[in-house]
């Protein structure tokens, strides 16, 4: 049986295959989009590791591991990216609106 959060694993992983595709022809998105994608598989091994954690050690050692902050910086620079590939994506949409 195939853990929720392995599904969730898996189907991420997965749009960043499409995300690939739309970006193969822009060299920086592509650079941007595999910059992610590390970034997004660095978030997924803390999670696994936080969950492991409180499985061996219990909640108080997952909650001193989440207190760190690293996840939450994780998840900032994620987000910080994410932001990056939208305005760059609105900036192609501009352009080929404008020449259009």
């Amino acid at each position: 049986m195939k853990s929720p959060m392995k599904d969730a694993e898996v189907r991420v992983l997965n749009h960043f295959g499409t995300l690939l595709e739309l970006a193969r022809h822009d060299e920086l998105m592509l650079r941007r989009v595999v910059e992610l994608r590390a970034q997004v598989e660095a978030c997924l091994i803390y999670h696994r590791d936080a969950v492991e954690l409180r499985r061996k050690e219990g909640l108080e050692a997952s909650a001193r591991l989440v207190a760190r902050g690293r996840g939450k910086a994780i998840m900032d620079e994620i987000r910080s990216r994410v932001s990056v590939l939208r305005r760059m994506r609105s900036d192609v949409v501009s352009e080929q609106g404008a020449m259009g």
